[in-house]
């Protein structure tokens, strides 16, 4: 039984990617894009090299096919700076047999990994594309698993944390014994009590106790606090005073983006997954907390290329670690045994929500915080910003 989930979340994963398809001809890019989109690829087509490079400087995809022939800048240039931009994208050439040889040499020289030649027979092109992205998605898993063990002494999930999530699992959750548990850390009790007594609640009495706080905030958002701060602090264990600093600039503003998440989740049509929500959106920066935390030295360079270089994070964090502070947290909430709807849709906080609804929740709080930090998101979700600016006041 798992096997078979595991190869249909496989396939449903396929399904959903996002592909960048860039030719001149505007009717052979309308077929390849209508015979895609029957597919459920999320499909972005472009008739201009230029044009679909812009789209890649903030909009990862999982595949970039390109027409070799083409005026202004031909497929090859296309791919190779499409490289630069999406590193772990798959890189597609077309063209007729003429320039069989052309494509055969951007192929042996590391441009293009797969050539399709026109005219193409529909079946074996989604075929091609489907094992492309397959392939894609396999080495990105092989690439965290390297950064993972890279990162020297990165904790293993506490048996706090695993007491909690076995309590959430009681059809009926004392409350006694949630405060209890919670009550075997006092660095959790300071700062819970600390959260539950600021502005976003507005408590008319001081919370003065942990049983105070699940009777006056909940008891699902006070053990959705307790396992974020529990993890974080986990993470965090040893570091500087500068370090500390910026991890809680960081908590103070998932504290906050959090609070809008939820107000946009209470208004969401049959939505039922406050408490993963909560926990993802208080942890959708932990992996650029692991990065601060666990590869210091890289950190200071990346955060001195941010002030200078003008960059975009997304771009500089890929330059920098090989890998994205989303991706890296959801890697690492998997490590620490998150459920998968919470590890997922942490890693999916930037780029394509692949129709992951904490997700797009996720992204359109961040775009209501702060758009330019929001960056790199699903363009999809872009109608919906203007109507939840309005209903939530931002």
């Amino acid at each position: 039984m798992i096997a078979v989930d595991e190869h249909k979340r496989a396939q449903e994963s396929v399904a959903s990617s996002s592909i960048v398809v860039v030719d001149d001809e505007p009717a052979i890019l309308a077929s390849l894009t209508s015979l895609l989109r029957r597919q459920r690829f999320a499909v972005h087509g472009f008739e201009a090299g230029t044009e679909a490079l812009e789209f890649l400087r903030n909009n990862p995809v999982s595949l970039i096919l390109s027409d070799m022939k083409m005026p202004e800048m031909n497929g090859r240039e296309v791919l190779q700076k499409a490289a630069q931009l999406n590193p772990d994208s798959v890189r597609i050439l077309m063209s007729g047999h003429e320039s069989k040889e052309e494509i055969l040499a951007a192929i042996s020289d590391g441009i293009a990994q797969f050539y399709i030649i026109k005219p193409w027979d529909d079946e074996a092109l989604r075929e091609t594309m489907g094992e492309a992205i397959r392939l894609q998605q396999e080495l990105k898993a092989l690439r965290l698993k390297e950064v993972l063990r890279s990162l020297n002494a990165l904790p293993s999930p506490s048996r706090f944390q695993t007491g909690l999530w076995q309590l959430l699992a009681k059809p009926e959750k004392p409350i006694h014994e949630l405060a209890e548990e919670i009550e075997r850390s006092p660095a959790l009790v300071a700062k819970l009590l600390r959260v539950a007594n600021s502005v976003f609640f507005g408590a008319r009495q001081k919370v003065t106790t942990v049983l105070d706080a699940l009777r006056l905030v909940g008891t699902q958002y006070v053990v959705s606090m307790a396992i974020s701060i529990e993890s974080l602090n986990a993470a965090t264990g040893g570091m500087s005073t500068d370090t500390a600093a910026r991890v809680e600039k960081i908590w103070e503003r998932s504290l906050r983006k959090t609070h809008l998440a939820k107000q946009i989740a209470s208004r969401w049509q049959n939505f039922q997954q406050m408490h993963a929500l909560t926990i993802a959106s208080l942890l959708q920066d932990v992996g650029i907390i692991i990065l601060m935390c666990y590869r210091p030295e890289e950190y200071r360079r990346y955060q001195s290329l941010l002030d200078t270089k003008g960059a975009t994070p997304y771009a500089l964090q890929r330059e920098v670690f090989g890998i994205t502070h989303e991706k890296l947290g959801e890697a690492v909430l998997e490590y620490w045994n998150f459920p998968k709807e919470i590890s997922g849709a942490v890693g999916r906080h930037h780029g394509p929500t692949e129709n992951d609804t904490i997700a797009v929740i996720l992204q359109l709080t961040n775009i209501l915080d702060d758009e330019n930090d929001a960056r790199p998101y699903d363009e999809s979700i872009l109608p919906l910003v203007g109507e939840w600016s309005n209903i939530t006041g931002t």
